[in-house]
């Protein structure tokens, strides 16, 4: 077995071994645990592009020769919200027309509610998901708590290069981490079937763009969720909102994981700045605890079991 082994590489001997029936069943078994616990997340890690493929597919055929469930593929979805719940409903056979980010954040929503209260999950499949920016990341916590008489409304199966893994690991997806501890690892699997070892190759995770610069003041906004669902768009001008569980705050939010006093916006001519004030659970920007942080638009912030997104207007 030592001459299927190559430091820091894959030989070609082992980069051919076919997926066996075992491995696929492996994970077949392992998508239906998750799902049968009624987990929002599963995750699957590959070494071998053309390997993760083959399983990908047959994941997606088992999906598909289910009548409880939908399933909806996506490549790479990016770091756009916009452009993942576009690509989203597309599939899910929806007709868009300039529609705007909330009118389909809140379409998807309602059809994952209406198709979980028939009894049908919606399986979404993310391929490549290591390219997948923060925001998107962060926006799949969201939707994850659609919830249908406590059941999840979705899962999300999360696939990518073991850089995938590094990433959830990751201080900013402490979010994340909790749903995500149990993985399914192709590279082990082939392993086990193939009866040889070889080194798991890792890739860097991909950089996140560069955020755009603030925009002027007109047309900013807060949009508030709650499990996955929009109550409320609040205006910015420029000054100052309190954010907190006291009714003293510009914006009450009542839950008791947020503080009394949670968090402050600072909102100027050409900025908007979000600053915690010592919360218990810290004030997170896409998955990662901040003191003092300049927001961007799209940001996602997580106050207690809140979201709020900050947009930008035209």
């Amino acid at each position: 077995m030592s001459a299927l082994i190559r430091s820091g590489e894959l030989k070609p001997a082992v980069q051919d071994v076919p997926l066996r029936a075992a491995a696929l069943s492996a994970a077949s078994a392992y998508v239906n645990r998750c799902l049968r616990a009624q987990r929002p997340f599963a995750v699957l890690a590959g070494s071998v592009q053309a390997a993760l493929a083959a399983l990908l597919d047959h994941l997606a055929d088992d999906c598909r020769s289910r009548d409880d469930l939908h399933l909806v593929r996506i490549d790479a979805p990016g770091d756009s919200i916009q452009d993942f719940l576009s690509r989203t409903l597309t599939q899910l056979g929806f007709e868009l027309q300039a529609a705007e980010l909330d009118d389909l954040h809140n379409l998807l929503v309602v059809f994952l509610r209406h198709e979980g209260a028939r009894g049908r999950r919606t399986v979404f499949l993310i391929e490549h998901t290591e390219r997948c920016g923060p925001r998107v990341l962060e926006f799949l916590q969201v939707l994850s708590r659609v919830r249908v008489a406590a059941v999840p409304a979705a899962t999300f199966m999360l696939a990518g290069t073991q850089a995938l893994c590094r990433i959830l690991d990751s201080p900013g997806m402490a979010g994340l981490k909790q749903f995500t501890r149990e993985r399914f690892d192709l590279d082990a699997a082939v392993v086990r079937v193939a009866d040889a070892a070889f080194t798991v190759i890792r890739n860097p995770p991909a950089a996140s763009p560069a955020p755009p610069a603030a925009a002027t003041a007109r047309g900013r906004s807060l949009v508030v969720m709650l499990d996955g669902v929009i109550i409320e768009r609040r205006l910015l001008a420029r000054g100052r909102l309190l954010i907190g569980r006291s009714r003293h705050n510009d914006l009450c939010l009542q839950s008791r994981f947020v503080s009394r006093n949670h968090a402050v916006l600072i909102v100027t001519d050409t900025e908007a700045h979000v600053v915690d004030l010592r919360s218990t659970n810290p004030t997170r920007v896409n998955g990662q605890p901040v003191q003092n942080r300049a927001l961007a638009a799209g940001d996602l912030l997580s106050i207690g079991n809140y979201q709020l997104r900050f947009d930008l207007g035209n």
